[in-house]
């Protein structure tokens, strides 16, 4: 009886890019297309994108309810081009761990992140490797991770809780405070549970949020659930 041995044959960095790449493409096409041949709602390409981007966008906001299908598609592959062009520019290796971290940012692009609420995160994290004077694909994963966050931008900025102009203005520079503190306070929280754990940015964001709804409720201001749910097409 004889074992056959052959070596896996390795991708390389730009190979694993252009695997990932089929994925928003596929939900570009998807989107566009969606948006043109769907009779089901009067919702355009851009007035759909508009009313995802200015959604307040906290748990649960479907944004196939808030956009419609193609909107909520392209929003997705916007997001994850995004992320790919980090990837790209900051030469990152593929690992579990960044597959793990787009992942998770595209699906959760479905409901809660769109491009406006997550780019104020990536500027702060931008912010604090500078200041800190580290490269910043040394943290590009704890940021995508961070995104998590990316609702309370969107809450504040258009939830009526302040002038228009004004709400967005803070909005924005909230997420840039979050981008900013989430490295460092991560690194600190592992030693809330001795490291037994695998999603630290998870009990990170979820502390850090505690913290934010406080604040604004010590403010008056109240944020109240929502639960927006697309119940068509269910086949």
């Amino acid at each position: 009886m004889y074992i056959h041995k052959y070596q896996e044959k390795e991708l390389h960095k730009e190979q694993k890019l252009k695997i990932l790449f089929i994925f928003p493409l596929t939900f570009m096409i998807l989107g566009i297309l969606f948006s043109y041949f769907d009779g089901e709602t009067n919702l355009t390409l851009s007035s759909g994108l508009k009313n995802i981007l200015s959604s307040p966008s906290i748990l649960i906001t479907d944004f196939l309810s808030v956009g419609g299908i193609g909107s909520t598609f392209v929003n997705v592959a916007l997001i994850s081009f995004y992320n790919l062009y980090l990837l790209k520019k900051y030469k990152l290796s593929i690992n579990g761990l960044i597959l793990a971290a787009f992942m998770t940012v595209m699906g959760f692009s479905f409901f809660g992140k769109n491009i406006f609420n997550i780019i104020p995160i990536y500027m702060g994290g931008y912010l604090y490797s500078y200041h800190k004077k580290i490269d910043f694909k040394d943290i590009i994963v704890s940021i995508m991770f961070a995104t998590a966050l990316a609702p309370v931008i969107s809450e504040i900025s258009f939830s009526n809780m302040l002038p228009s102009k004004i709400a967005i203005l803070l909005g924005i520079g909230v997420g840039i405070f979050i981008g900013f503190i989430i490295t460092p306070l991560a690194s600190h929280m592992v030693k809330f549970y001795d490291g037994y754990n695998i999603y630290n940015l998870g009990f990170t964001a979820g502390i850090l949020g505690t913290i934010l709804t406080s604040a604004l409720k010590s403010l008056d201001i109240k944020i109240e659930s929502v639960n927006i749910l697309y119940l068509e097409n269910n086949i």
